[in-house]
């Protein structure tokens, strides 16, 4: 479990997490309209098809699925978009193992911002911008009034930019009682880090797909939520894997249930985020995307950081 700055006493996740700051319903609709904007999605039996095989149990580690998730992933019409591509820049910046000091350089500070500005570019993204500011819930440094914008002639909102650079690229301190900036909010969600010989957060299908085609995943099968099923485009899927040992990194461990959306864009995933952490949606909530029944989980680091953030199947 990381360590969470977050809260008292140092154990748990506490409950001094506050409440949230808009009703459910009112998550449950800015999601849904970014669900339904996201022109980016890609499709199971067009971009990519996933193959289920055997379902998994919390009770157990045994591998049930001989074979990858992936059966198919076409990378030039995946990649060519600039959102996934700009995305796919920035999973081998990172030291897998937690405790160990990340090193940021400045060709990786260029794709964070490349990244950043990609996304910025998107009706996902703009969207949710607009709701933020709908709502009140941004600190005036965080975001440029539209009027401001369209006075200067701006392209894009540098304010809010910088504000989602130092949400999800900030460096912190995952490890207690290590000095080590050794992690970051999008390390720990899109990534995924080895603590204790564990795997954790990796929450993300592009990820998922490329550590499985290097070789360092081992897919053990999937948990039947009704939600998992029901559609043919697979849109959300909960698994148990394994993070196998290579040469590089000796990580090994199960992780045994784990949440993927599948097809979903690099911005609509992080504009969820952005919206779980601002409306201080923290701990479980239950709530509908589209056909899908969820439950997003989400909570704080520190001042200003995201310790995890997902959206499964319930």
């Amino acid at each position: 479990m990381a360590y969470y700055q977050h809260r008292k006493g140092g154990k748990g996740h506490g409950s001094n997490l506050g409440d949230p700051l808009v009703s459910v319903e009112a998550l449950e609709q800015i999601l849904n309209d970014l669900w339904k904007c996201d022109n980016q999605k890609c499709y199971h039996g067009q971009e990519f098809e996933v193959y289920l095989q055997g379902r998994a149990s919390t009770r157990t580690e045994r591998d049930t699925s001989r074979h990858s998730l992936f059966q198919y992933f076409d990378e030039e019409a995946i990649f060519s978009m600039e959102t996934y591509n700009a995305f796919r820049a920035l999973l081998n910046n990172y030291t897998l193992e937690c405790g160990e000091a990340e090193q940021v350089t400045p060709e990786e500070v260029a794709e964070n911002r490349q990244f950043i500005q990609a996304v910025m570019k998107t009706e996902v993204m703009q969207k949710a911008r607009a709701w933020l500011m709908s709502k009140d819930l941004l600190e005036d440094q965080y975001y440029t009034p539209d009027s401001v914008i369209e006075e200067k002639g701006l392209e894009y909102d540098f304010n809010f930019m910088k504000m989602l650079y130092k949400l999800w690229f900030t460096l912190y301190r995952r490890t207690k009682g290590d000095r080590d900036l050794d992690s970051s909010s999008f390390e720990h969600v899109f990534v995924g880090e080895a603590k204790d010989g564990k795997i954790v957060g990796l929450h993300n299908w592009l990820q998922f797909y490329l550590e499985e085609k290097a070789g360092r995943i081992d897919y053990h099968g999937y948990f039947g939520f009704k939600t998992d099923t029901n559609d043919e485009s697979f849109r959300l899927l909960t698994l148990q894997f394994e993070m196998v040992d290579d040469e590089e990194e000796d990580v090994g461990g199960i992780k045994k249930m784990s949440s993927i959306f599948l097809g979903t864009s690099p911005e609509f995933e992080l504009a969820a985020y952005t919206i779980l952490y601002f409306t201080k949606m923290f701990g479980k909530h239950e709530f509908q995307i589209a056909e899908y029944e969820v439950m997003s989980e989400c909570y704080p680091f520190g001042n200003f950081g995201v310790g995890t953030a997902f959206i499964g199947s319930r």
